[in-house]
C-alpha cells in the first residue's frame, strides 16, 4: 500500500544497502505510526504515575546548627573564614555513628545507629557558619523529634570537646522545621518524566519497525530494487458496479445518439458508474500525474481529483458546476474546445483530444492536453464524459525555446560573419577539420591569401601558420575544446615589413560533446608592444633595485619599532612591579599600625591591673613601662 511515503530518496540514488530518508520522509514515518509513540508514552506514564501513588509518603524535617566560637558569630574576618571552613568537618561529625548512638539512647529507639543514619542528611550552608540537618521519615512528628534529638546530641558532643578546641560551639538555630507535606513520592513529576521517556522510546520503536519493514512502499522503491522502470500503478479494487459494467453478458453495443442529450428515466441509475471513476481518480494509493474531471452531458463539471485542483489552484467546490470548456480557459481557445465537445455530446464523437491554454487562479498561463471520452451505461447510452488534463506546459515551452534557439542560431551566424568581416584584427573561423568558414580582409592581407574565403588554405596545412608556430596551439584548442592564447611568436618577413612579432588566440565557438565543430583564430600584431616591453624590462630592473632598497629600509624601521615595543613592555612591567611593591608596603604599614594599636590596648589593660597590686608604685610602673 502506498500512503505517500518513499523510503528511498530516488533523486540522490543511494547505493545498495544504504538507507536514506529526507526530512519529509521522517515526518511521514512518524505520522504513519504515531499511535505507537502515543501508546508507549501513555502506558509508561500511567505505570509510573500509579507506582508513585502506591508508595508510602516520606516527610522531611530540618534544623539549622550555628558553628561559632564562644559567643557565636565571630567579628574577625579571618576567624569567620576559618569557621566557615570548619563547617565541612562539623558536617561529617554530625553525621557520625557516635552522635547517632546518643540519639538512640536519648530517645529510647529500638533501631540501631546505622539505620537511624540512613534517614539523616547533613549539608553545610555555603559561605556561612550554618549546618543544616534534615531527617526523612514516614511520620512527620517522628522526623521532627529525631532531627531535634540529633541537633541536641551534636551540640552536646561539640561542647564537651569545645573547650580544648579553642571554644568551638555548635548550637541549634531555632527549632526543627517541617513543611507538613510529603517530599516523595511525586506522582505528577514521575508520570511526566515517564511520559517523555516513553515518547522517545516509542519514536525509536517506530524507526526500528520501519527499518525492519522490507516491503515495497512506492513505485520508486520497486524500480530501485528490481532495476526495471515503472510506468504506472494499478489500484487493486473491483467494485460490484464495475463487474456489471464490464460483464459481457449485460453490456450492449454502444448506440450513437443524435440530437440533444436525452436524460435517463432514472438519474440514480448512473451513479454507481460515476462513483467508480471517482474512486479511481481519488485513490490515495495512486499519485496521478494528471488531472481528472467528471463532466455531465451538459458540459458541467461534476467532480475533479486533487491533481487537477492543484494544477489550476482551485478548490473542488470552486470547480464544481463550472463549464468544462470555458472555465479557466483562455478566451481564444474556449470557442474551439466548445465546438469539439459539442460533437461529443451530440454523439458524433466517442472521444477527442485537444490542446489549449488554461489560466490558473493566480493568473499564470499554462498549456494543457485535454483528452475526453464519453462514458456509456450497459445499454449503450452516453451518460457522462470523463476528461483527462495533462500539463504540457514544459513541452510547449521547450518547443518555443527550440524555435527561438534555431532562429537565434541563424541570426548569430549572420552577426558573427558580419562582425568577423569587419574586425580590424586578423581573424578566421574554421571547422574542426581546419577548413575555413569565414575569413576577413585583414586575414587575407596579412597572409597574402587570394579569394574571399581563402579556400584551399587549411589551417593545419597552411605553410604561413606553420612557420609562425601557430599550428600546435590550434591543435591543442581543437582537441581540448578550450580557449588557448599563444605566447609572443617571432614571425617574418611579412609583406614589406620585415620581421614581426605576433600573438594568436584560438576560441572554440561550437562544441558538441567533446568535439569542437567550429573555432576561430585571431592573430594580433604585437611588434610595437614587444619593442616597448624591452624598454619596460630595463625600467623594471631599475625599479626592482629601488624596491629592494626600500624593503631594506622598511626592515630597519620594523626592527627599530620592535625594539621600541620591547622597551615599552619592559617599562610597563617595571611600573607594575613598583605599584605591586607600593601596595605591599601599604598593607605592611596598615598591619603594623593594627599590631601597635593592639599592643597599646593590651598594655592599657595590663597597666590597669598593676595599679591594684599591693606595693606597686609609680616608679615601678614607670620602670615596667620602660
Amino acid at each position: 500500500m502506498n500512503d505517500g511515503y518513499d523510503r528511498h530518496d530516488t533523486a540522490g540514488r543511494p547505493s545498495e544497502g544504504e538507507y536514506v530518508l529526507s526530512l519529509s520522509d521522517l515526518f511521514r514515518v512518524v505520522w504513519r505510526r504515531f499511535w505507537i509513540i502515543v501508546l508507549v508514552a501513555v502506558v509508561l506514564g500511567g505505570a509510573a504515575f500509579g507506582y508513585s501513588i502506591s508508595q508510602v509518603p516520606i516527610y522531611e524535617s530540618s534544623l539549622r546548627m550555628l558553628v561559632g566560637q564562644d559567643s557565636g558569630i565571630s567579628e574577625t574576618p579571618g576567624d569567620t573564614i576559618a569557621l566557615q571552613q570548619l563547617t565541612q568537618t562539623m558536617s561529617t561529625a554530625a553525621n557520625s555513628r557516635l552522635v547517632a548512638e546518643d540519639v538512640v539512647e536519648a530517645e529510647g529507639l529500638s533501631e540501631d545507629a546505622d539505620s537511624l543514619l540512613g534517614g539523616l542528611s547533613v549539608e553545610p550552608v555555603p559561605e556561612t557558619q550554618f549546618i543544616e540537618l534534615s531527617y526523612y521519615d514516614t511520620d512527620p512528628e517522628r522526623a521532627e523529634r529525631i532531627v531535634s534529638a540529633f541537633g541536641a546530641a551534636f551540640s552536646e558532643q561539640i561542647s564537651e570537646v569545645g573547650t580544648e578546641a579553642g571554644g568551638i560551639t555548635a548550637r541549634p538555630w531555632g527549632s526543627a522545621d517541617s513543611s507538613g507535606s510529603s517530599v516523595s513520592p511525586n506522582p505528577v513529576r514521575d508520570g511526566f518524566i515517564a511520559l517523555v521517556f516513553g515518547g522517545f522510546l516509542g519514536l525509536g520503536l517506530v524507526f526500528l519497525v520501519e527499518y525492519l519493514d522490507d516491503s515495497w512502499n512506492s513505485p520508486e522503491e520497486a524500480e530501485e530494487i528490481s532495476g526495471v522502470p515503472t510506468f504506472g500503478v494499478i489500484p487493486q479494487f473491483v467494485p460490484s458496479s464495475r463487474k456489471a459494467l464490464l460483464s459481457g453478458s449485460s453490456r450492449a453495443p454502444p448506440k450513437k445518439t443524435s440530437g440533444a442529450y436525452r436524460a435517463p428515466s432514472s438519474p440514480g441509475a448512473v451513479e454507481p458508474y460515476k462513483a467508480e471513476y471517482r474512486d479511481i481518480a481519488r485513490d490515495s494509493r495512486v499519485h496521478w500525474p494528471f488531472g481528472f474531471a467528471l463532466v455531465d452531458m451538459e458540459g458541467k463539471v461534476e467532480d475533479t481529483n486533487p491533481a487537477l485542483q492543484f494544477m489550476l489552484g482551485y478548490e473542488a467546490d470552486e470547480l464544481k458546476g463550472e463549464s468544462f470548456t470555458w472555465f479557466a480557459t483562455h478566451p481564444h481557445d474556449a470557442v474551439s474546445h466548445e465546438e469539439v465537445h459539442k460533437e461529443l455530446i451530440d454523439g458524433d464523437r466517442e472521444q477527442y483530444q485537444t490542446e489549449k491554454r488554461l489560466i490558473k487562479k493566480d493568473g499564470q498561463l499554462m498549456w494543457a492536453r485535454v483528452t475526453v471520452s464519453s462514458m456509456r451505461d450497459p445499454d449503450g447510452e452516453a451518460r457522462f464524459s470523463f476528461g483527462v488534463v495533462d500539463d504540457v506546459n514544459g513541452r510547449k515551452q521547450l518547443e518555443e525555446e527550440l524555435k527561438l534557439s534555431e532562429e537565434s542560431r541563424r541570426s548569430s551566424e549572420l552577426r558573427l560573419k558580419s562582425v568577423i568581416e569587419q574586425l580590424p584584427v586578423v581573424a578566421q573561423t574554421f571547422t574542426g577539420e581546419g577548413f575555413p568558414i569565414v575569413t576577413n580582409a585583414a586575414w587575407r592581407d596579412f597572409w597574402g591569401h587570394e579569394g574571399e574565403n581563402g579556400e584551399a588554405h587549411n589551417v593545419f596545412e597552411d605553410e604561413g601558420i606553420r612557420a609562425a608556430g601557430l599550428k600546435p596551439y590550434i591543435e591543442q584548442s581543437v582537441f581540448d575544446g578550450k580557449v588557448v592564447r599563444t605566447p609572443p611568436l617571432r614571425y617574418g618577413p611579412v609583406g614589406n615589413g620585415g620581421e614581426r612579432w605576433i600573438q594568436g588566440s584560438i576560441y572554440p565557438i561550437l562544441v558538441e560533446g567533446e568535439r569542437v565543430v567550429e573555432a576561430m583564430l585571431e592573430v594580433e600584431d604585437i611588434t610595437e608592444n614587444q619593442l616597448s616591453e624591452e624598454v619596460s624590462k630595463q625600467n623594471e630592473s631599475e625599479l626592482e633595485s629601488l624596491l629592494i632598497a626600500l624593503e631594506k629600509s622598511a626592515d630597519e624601521r620594523e626592527r627599530s619599532r620592535e625594539e621600541c615595543e620591547r622597551s615599552r613592555e619592559e617599562l610597563e612591567e617595571n611600573v607594575a612591579r613598583r605599584e605591586e611593591a607600593e601596595e605591599n608596603l601599604r598593607r605592611s604599614t596598615a598591619e603594623r599600625d593594627r599590631v601597635e594599636k593592639s599592643l597599646e590596648e593590651t598594655w592599657g589593660m595590663f597597666h590597669s591591673i598593676i595599679r591594684f597590686v599591693p606595693g606597686a608604685s609609680q616608679d615601678d610602673d614607670g620602670e615596667r613601662r620602660k
